[in-house]
């Protein structure tokens, strides 16, 4: 047999299994006996065993697992993941629903109630029609590479139809099925291994193991939800068109959607699954709801991490009942005092709790909650701890009144109470349990990410007064650290290697490490896109910074606020003194500003390219896309099917121009 022979042979046997695989693991409905199957399964690798040089990553064979990787790399998504605001109740969804209608001005559009999945978020990446790369949600911005471990998923498929010069990436929520979670557990107990204690950890440990060998043998799935960008495939109006086509390209999709068009009908898909949910192999911890038109997305754009086109309403969190020992008060980053409880140790949702939130004093007080009470509590959202209430019925008249302390617990200094905060501050700029939590802050994963500084670490070091400031970090030497207890030679320079690597690290991570109040990973990155140096913040004032995408006048306040205090300006300018990146990638040097000063509004079914790319391209050669036609809109890139913007660019003398055009003018 020639070698174009049995690569034929074995490119059809690759077609046939995973033929098998999207009716066995998706549809349901095996055309073939398990026999069968493995003889198939068997050839081909006995094929590909024998004629190594026609072995492929995408085979079918290779979702075994492959050789442990060493670490994981980092994967900056080509569009954020965002998360999702919840609601609890009927009224905070009505509010939900009320604020769309406003910004819309229209009450008339169509919404898709989806189940939301407890589990781990991926991005799963396609070009041209092969499957290159896997990672985590990470911080939104920047996730993991597990692209070996998502090849291990047998709902994943390796290869999808496409055209040359294609990219999709695909959104999806890996799981554990109860059924093989409780039957992976009590194997794990049989071995004497210790046990996982709900499907969702069970799910993220196994995606996360650095040998992929382990994450095939563990029981996990996944269900699509959604793309993130994607040329070279057909523009769907609609997420409802999307997943449907994404089910005939051989992913996982849900079956339980349902679109709906009144805050009524979402009602009653909330209490038909609040019910249901107990009948389904996977956990789901709520409902999803998106507003189905792509076009009405973009309109309503995000805020900060979350779309304002979507929503969580989470189901009634589970309730307990136990005891509260005591009260406690600690010192976040910003100074604001945060009570908690000590409570006798409950079981909720198979997880442990021993303390719970208690979120601010005045919440105590309206809610009548003293020490020795016998409380409801809850896992909020299943993760959270929180007190509900008292148990009325239990007290015994043991119970005692809290009171907030009069002095910050941790420096002794008077504590101030803003009119418009439910929060008390210690408003001591040296305290030190609040530069300690600002500190822990500095240095985590998705700010200056400096490994090998824990938290004993970094108290042992303002013990020692040696850091009295972040910038403090840059000015440690090998003694000061060596000298530390459980430091060696090897430790030492690791630390000083992983403080050297982080002044380079992107400005949105010096941003989100700074502390400023709201001001998390997403908007700094946000901020980071439409500045040059950390400096042009010092210039901004609200009106500006409102004006971009996702920065409210809450945020925009806030970021003033930080950037007009000279203990700060001072700080920001010792950490560029010390080498530490104040520069944005987005430059004015490193990019073109041929947009500079012009607003584009994109409308219509986009053939070529999807909204997300264009307003991409825009941004980087420093133009601006709005989602409404005004008297400031210079362009409208308008596609197939353009509606009323189109009619009001014309009314309005609005350039209107093509895809093709807009390319053409760079």
């Amino acid at each position: 047999m020639t070698d174009d022979n049995i690569n034929k042979q074995i490119d059809s046997l690759r077609s046939l299994i995973e033929f098998h695989n999207i009716q066995y693991y998706q549809l349901n409905d095996s055309q073939i006996s398990d026999s069968e199957y493995d003889i198939l399964f068997l050839e081909l690798k006995l094929l590909e065993e024998m004629h190594p040089e026609f072995l492929i990553p995408n085979s079918p064979t290779q979702k075994v697992g492959s050789p442990p990787l060493e670490q994981f790399s980092k994967i900056e998504h080509k569009s954020p993941m965002l998360s999702l605001g919840n609601v609890f109740d009927n009224q905070q969804l009505e509010s939900w629903y009320s604020r769309i209608v406003r910004l819309l001005n229209d009450d008339s559009f169509t919404m898709q109630c989806e189940l939301k999945f407890d589990g781990l978020a991926v991005s799963i990446i396609y070009q041209n029609g092969l499957l290159t790369t896997g990672s985590t949600r990470g911080n939104g911005i920047v996730g993991e590479n597990i692209t070996n471990n998502i090849r291990t998923l047998k709902s994943v498929p390796h290869n999808i139809l496409s055209n040359n010069d294609s990219f999709i990436d695909v959104r999806g929520e890996v799981y554990c099925p109860l059924d093989q979670f409780h039957k992976f557990n009590q194997e794990r107990e049989f071995q004497g291994l210790q046990t996982y204690s709900n499907p969702r950890n069970t799910a993220s440990g196994s995606l996360r193991q650095l040998n992929s060998d382990i994450t095939a043998q563990r029981p996990l799935d996944i269900f699509i939800y959604a793309i993130g960008n994607n040329y070279g495939f057909y523009q769907h109006e609609t997420h409802s068109e999307t997943l449907n086509w994404l089910s005939t390209q051989g992913f996982k999709i849900n079956e339980h959607q349902k679109l709906v068009h009144s805050v009524p009908e979402i009602i009653d898909y909330y209490t038909y699954w609040t019910e249901m949910r107990k009948s389904l192999n996977y956990d789901t911890d709520g409902i999803v709801i998106k507003v189905d038109s792509y076009e009405k997305q973009n309109i309503l754009g995000t805020v900060a991490r979350d779309p304002r086109w979507a929503i969580a309403y989470k189901y009634p969190a589970k309730t307990e009942i136990t005891q509260l020992n005591r009260i406690g008060v600690n010192v976040g980053r910003t100074g604001s005092l945060n009570p908690f409880a000590e409570v006798e140790p409950v079981v909720i949702g198979g997880v442990t709790v021993k303390n719970a939130t208690l979120h601010n004093y005045d919440d105590i007080v309206k809610k009548d909650i003293r020490i020795n009470d016998f409380v409801y509590i809850r896992r909020s959202g299943d993760v959270i701890p929180q007190i509900i209430g008292p148990v009325i019925e239990k007290r015994t008249g043991h119970e005692k009144i809290f009171n907030m302390p009069s002095v910050c617990p941790a420096c002794s200094s008077p504590i101030h109470k803003y009119a418009d905060d439910v929060n008390y501050y210690c408003i001591n700029s040296g305290c030190p349990e609040q530069f300690e939590n600002h500190l822990i802050h500095f240095v985590s994963k998705n700010c200056m990410d400096i490994r090998g500084l824990g938290e004993e670490t970094i108290r042992a070091l303002i013990k020692s007064k040696l850091l009295n400031t972040p910038a403090d970090l840059y000015e440690l030497n090998f003694d000061q650290i060596s000298s530390l207890e459980g430091f060696k030679d090897l430790s030492t320079t690791n630390l000083m290697n992983s403080i050297l690597e982080s002044k380079q690290r992107p400005l949105y991570n010096l941003i989100s490490a700074l502390g400023v109040k709201f001001v998390g990973s997403e908007v700094s990155n946000i901020l980071t896109r439409n500045i040059n140096n950390i400096f042009d913040l010092f210039k901004m004032n609200e009106s500006d910074l409102i004006k971009l995408p996702g920065i409210g006048e809450k945020i925009a306040l806030s970021i003033c606020n930080y950037f007009s205090n000279n203990n700060n300006i001072y700080e920001i300018n010792r950490l560029k003194e010390l080498g530490v990146n104040i520069q944005s990638k987005n430059t004015l040097e490193n990019q073109s500003t041929t947009f500079l000063g012009l607003t584009f509004v994109i409308t219509g079914r986009l053939q070529n390219h999807t909204r997300a790319e264009f307003e991409s391209l825009i941004n980087s050669h420093h133009g601006k896309v709005t989602g409404n036609v005004s008297n400031a809109t210079n362009f409208l890139i308008a596609g197939e099917d353009p509606g009323s913007k189109f009619t009001k660019a014309q009314e309005l003398n609005v350039k209107i121009i093509t895809e093709q055009e807009l390319l053409e003018m760079l």
